[in-house]
């Protein structure tokens, strides 16, 4: 059926044939985007605005026909074709400097003159016709207006096409504009279509959005068909996680996908790579800017990630990632250790690992924290990119008090001949069991019905890995 529509409705861009080429490969995207098994975002709907200048220059003639009369006759056939081969693009077209003369100087000149409503290239047609080019530029204006064009539909794509030939004329910013509506997040960025404008003026819409040069009639209607096909196209996207060597080898990590502005999640998943070892393709809302958070060790953000449409968009992340081995020496996978991990110098936990187990991070220097008694720490370990380092601590010993005659006890790690407190043990059972790391203790208790602090006893002892110590608290 959509094939039938192709060729009973090209006879109307004939007149312009390097449009006409550039029509049929829009439709060709059409009938293989169709058939893609989108599981992550599918647009049910595409909405193009054209942002149209009328002001008195658009009167400037481009062969036999002035800039206005050429781009809403381009624009009419464009969307009377797309429209009857596809019942899923409608087309809207709001105009500026056309109400008013230029000696109003009038800066809010800006009206939607053609709402979305499905098939509606006769109306744009009609509505186009009564339009005489004559007044200011409002760029800027219009592009906030235009924000309020589109229907509340979440599950479509909005594109805004700037069609104008002269640069802002009401001291208006055009980039801060255009910033407002990846806010929004109503549409793509804007695509500029400039109508031969002077170099100096091109720079000047670069932060707006994609910038296209029709530098003749000829031109305008190649460059028209290119913007709309990009704009209905999926785009799609894969994350390449980069080694030091640059090569897409990381992989099997979470990462998710934020709002830049709003800082709201827009996806999670799970990275892979495919059966031909490439990261996968997703497919994902064009729309907004995205700051991407690798959950790493520590996480990794790349912000300000703008989509273009259409496209497969290549993200490249650099992870520098290497491994870190904690163990205990001849330890029994019943002795579970944990170790806090720390970036250097921070107080915030960063992981806390298992002992005799491998952990990936990223390259960089860590404080470990080893959760035994007494604590033991490594301070500023280095871990390398594609490298191991490999951290052990001794295996501890036990240390079983019997015969207690104590009411409270507290244990001392003894080092340079001061006390370092490792546990309180106000609670002392009859048989109590501590595990130390190797090295010289003492045990302070008061005795059962000791009235006094005078009659506070000390005793000493040694734990050594893998041994048992016996002390008798009397």
């Amino acid at each position: 059926m959509k094939e039938h529509y192709i060729a009973k409705h090209f006879y109307k861009v004939v007149k312009y044939p390097k449009f006409a080429s550039v029509l049929l490969l829009i439709l060709c995207f059409i009938q293989i985007g169709s058939a893609q098994n989108n599981k992550e975002f599918h647009s049910n709907k595409t909405r193009i605005l054209f942002v149209l200048d009328a002001s008195g220059s658009m009167n400037q003639k481009w062969g036999s026909q002035s800039k206005f009369q050429l781009s809403k006759e381009l624009i009419y056939h464009l969307a009377d074709s797309l429209q009857q081969a596809n019942e899923a693009v409608e087309f809207g077209v709001r105009v500026f400097g056309h109400q008013f003369p230029r000696s109003a100087h009038n800066c809010l000149d800006s009206k939607l003159e053609v709402p979305f409503t499905p098939k509606n290239a006769a109306v744009l047609r009609a509505k186009l016709s009564k339009i005489t080019p004559q007044g200011y530029s409002p760029i800027a204006y219009s592009l906030l207006k235009a924000a309020e064009d589109f229907p509340m539909d979440t599950a479509a794509v909005n594109a805004i096409i700037l069609v104008t030939d002269g640069e802002e004329k009401c001291e208006g910013d055009p980039c801060l504009a255009a910033k407002e509506l990846a806010k929004k997040k109503v549409a793509l960025k804007p695509f500029i279509i400039g109508l031969n404008l002077p170099k100096d003026l091109v720079m000047d819409f670069n932060c707006v959005g994609k910038y296209f040069d029709a530098h003749d009639s000829n031109a305008l209607g190649n460059v028209l068909g290119k913007v709309v096909g990009q704009a209905m196209r999926p785009t799609t996207a894969q994350i390449n996680l980069l080694d030091i060597k640059g090569e897409a080898t990381v992989t099997n990590i979470a990462f998710t996908m934020y709002d830049h502005f709003s800082g709201a999640i827009r996806y999670n998943f799970i990275h892979t790579l495919n059966e031909q070892g490439n990261p996968d393709t997703l497919f994902l809302n064009p729309t907004g800017v995205y700051d991407i958070e690798v959950h790493s060790i520590p996480p990794i953000v790349k912000r300000n990630v703008e989509l273009i449409a259409g496209v497969h968009n290549i993200i490249p992340i650099v992870m520098p990632i290497g491994y870190l081995h904690l163990k205990m020496d001849n330890a029994r996978p019943a002795d579970e250790v944990q170790c806090v991990v720390r970036e250097a110098y921070s107080s915030e936990i960063l992981y806390v690992q298992d002992l005799n187990d491998d952990e990936a991070y990223l390259r960089g220097d860590f404080d470990l924290d080893f959760l035994t008694l007494p604590r033991f720490s490594k301070k500023l370990v280095y871990v390398k990119e594609e490298k191991e380092r490999q951290i052990s601590i001794p295996k501890s010993g036990k240390v079983q008090f019997v015969n207690v005659d104590a009411s409270i006890a507290s244990i001392y790690e003894i080092k340079m001949d001061e006390f370092h407190m490792v546990i309180e043990l106000d609670k002392v059972k009859e048989k109590d069991t501590v595990t130390l790391l190797p090295g010289r203790y003492a045990v302070v208790f008061l005795p059962k019905g000791s009235p006094k602090s005078d009659y506070t006893k000390t005793m000493y002892f040694d734990v050594s890995s893998e041994k048992m110590t016996t002390l008798n608290l009397r």
